[in-house]
């Protein structure tokens, strides 16, 4: 709709056609009365007589003070007037002009509104067709930062296609580097899992040493391989130390235990000597005139679990059976 035709008009500017706020009062004249009518009072003394007499001073002092105060305001309520009716005479004629601008803005703001939806959904396009053929992953492009300046009036949208090809390559590099940093730590677990089953073999831990014994999986880009081998390694090797002081500590105590045994066994034996002390029997080689009438020979077995018996203890066993009155088959069996 075309802007109606208006007549021509001579501009007319408001301007103050007279701003001379002048006032005038007596301030000297009362500032004179004052200084006299005060004079009285200077110096005065209350004292017990003259109480009264300087509490109604006091009371005439309060009322040239309050004479002045009402006077304050009263002039100043009277030299606003001015102001205030230039107030409202501007409020009239700003309704006047707003009475026609606020349509407009309102009509042109919708237009602004729409032409924002339109662009908006353009630049958005324009986005993930530019992600899609980078191969730029939708993790990465939820972090596309637009620039305010693309949705301007005086924007160009060719300006626009750049800052989003620059924006895409940005994110393009940090997604190429997280893949990288992946992609190294893949290789570095795999070749870490590698060298703890090496070291495992190597050292034989009766206990499997695991990646996590040694170092987070998290830590891995964080060493170079020479020093992640010489950790797993030297982990491996602390614990095979670990191990070997473990069973040279079982072993010495199963020693100890085998001396302690051996030393009870002996002085039992030596009891046993002492309280039947043993005969010695002269054998016979003569024939035997009545087999029949020989002791029947039964057959003992004495099984000793746990342990390693040595001829010594065989030894001490024997002569324990020798002092046994019938006939036995001994068998020893460990």
């Amino acid at each position: 709709m075309a802007v109606n035709a208006l007549p021509t008009l001579v501009p007319i500017e408001p301007k103050l056609m007279k701003a001379d706020l002048v006032f005038d009062w007596n301030h000297e004249q009362v500032k004179n009365y004052l200084v006299a009518v005060t004079e009285k009072y200077h110096g005065l003394v209350v004292t017990d007589e003259n109480e009264e007499d300087m509490s109604k001073a006091l009371r005439e002092v309060v009322s040239l003070r309050t004479a002045i105060t009402k006077f304050q305001t009263k002039a100043k309520h009277k030299l606003k007037e001015p102001v205030n009716t230039l107030e409202l005479q501007v409020k009239e004629l700003l309704q006047v002009v707003s009475e026609v601008e606020v349509p407009l803005r309102e009509q042109l703001n919708r237009y602004e509104e729409h032409r924002q939806a339109v662009l908006s959904e353009q630049i958005a396009d324009e986005i993930t067709n530019k992600a899609a053929a980078a191969g730029l992953r939708q993790t990465y492009l939820e972090q596309f930062v637009s620039d305010t300046r693309w949705y301007n009036k005086t924007s160009k949208y060719s300006e626009t296609t750049i800052g989003i090809d620059r924006e895409i390559s940005r994110l393009m590099e940090l997604q190429k580097a997280d893949d990288d940093r992946k992609k190294l730590l893949e290789e570095r677990l795999e070749m870490a899992n590698e060298w703890v089953s090496m070291a495992n073999e190597k050292y034989r831990l009766s206990t499997s040493m695991k990646l996590s014994d040694v170092i987070p999986e998290s830590s891995l880009s964080e060493r170079t391989i020479t020093e992640l081998k010489q950790l797993i390694y030297g982990k491996a090797q602390t614990l095979h130390e670990i191990e070997q002081q473990a069973i040279e500590r079982a072993e010495q105590e199963k020693l100890a235990q085998e001396q302690e045994w051996h030393r009870a066994l002996e002085a039992e034996q030596e009891t046993i000597n002492q309280k039947e002390p043993q005969e010695v029997i002269q054998k016979d080689n003569s024939p035997i005139e009545n087999e029949d009438a020989l002791p029947v020979c039964k057959t003992m077995v004495i099984k000793i679990y746990g342990v390693h018996v040595s001829e010594r203890e065989d030894q001490l066993i024997c002569q324990m059976i020798d002092g046994f009155d019938r006939v036995y088959d001994v068998t020893l069996e460990e």
